[in-house]
């Protein structure tokens, strides 16, 4: 009866062409069998979960901005190095460095740096976080290339995202500007009504004081 093994090294022969010993002669690993590939993965893999483990108890309960940098990146590195061990070194490094997603890999090799300087020589926590989450985004991004088309859906919903923010704040312009109108006109019609009971005060005054309403006749006799 054939061993978990032997049934995985068919798969691999008939489903993918990463794991080809006989043919991968720029590998950095000189002929790894697939045992040793998989207890190389599963441990570095394994290391990379823990030090996600330790990021969670440098967040909670004291927040330890230095440490989270420290073995986040530490955790990255793990888990790139796991996946060499499975597909080859040489060819993983080629495949980062391909055409479609050298600058992702740059920039996340870039972010990762400035993450463990920030967090072992300047130990500045505001630093730490940046680089942080810049080397999630580099990750996210890099990750992407090798979905088809995962790049294309993530920028579509970036663009749904982006745009259900702005109708809103849209929306609000619209109206504030209308409202406006309306308040100028209330605020012209509370003037003119002002003057109108001013002026009406003071007839009342004047009627009070004795002085009836004067007609343009009687104005004339007086003038007379």
């Amino acid at each position: 009866m054939p061993s978990v093994i032997d049934k995985m090294k068919d798969m691999k022969a008939r489903a993918t062409p990463y794991y080809q010993p006989e043919q991968e002669e720029d590998s950095l690993c000189p002929k790894l069998s697939l045992k040793q590939r998989i207890t190389g993965f599963a441990t570095c893999a394994g290391l990379g979960f823990f030090c996600m483990v330790l990021v969670m108890f440098s967040i909670f309960p004291i927040p330890s901005p230095v440490r989270m940098g420290f073995f986040l990146t530490l955790g990255n590195l793990f888990a790139i190095t796991s996946t060499g061990f499975l597909v080859g070194p040489m060819r993983q490094l080629k495949k980062m460095f391909e055409k479609t997603r050298i600058v992702a890999a740059l920039m996340f090799l870039l972010f990762m740096v400035l993450t463990l300087l920030s967090a072992i020589w300047l130990k500045s926590a505001l630093l730490t976080i940046a680089f942080c989450l810049c080397q999630y985004c580099a990750l996210v991004w890099y990750g992407l290339s090798y979905i088809p088309y995962g790049r294309t859906a993530a920028k579509k919903a970036m663009n749904t995202v982006a745009d259900a923010i702005e109708q809103p704040q849209d929306a609000c312009r619209v109206g504030e500007g209308a409202g406006d109108r309306p308040r100028t006109l209330g605020s012209a019609s509370g003037r003119a009504a002002r003057t109108r009971s001013k002026g009406t005060g003071m007839t009342e005054g004047m009627a009070e004081q004795g002085f009836g309403p004067v007609s343009r006749g009687e104005d004339r006799n007086w003038g007379g």
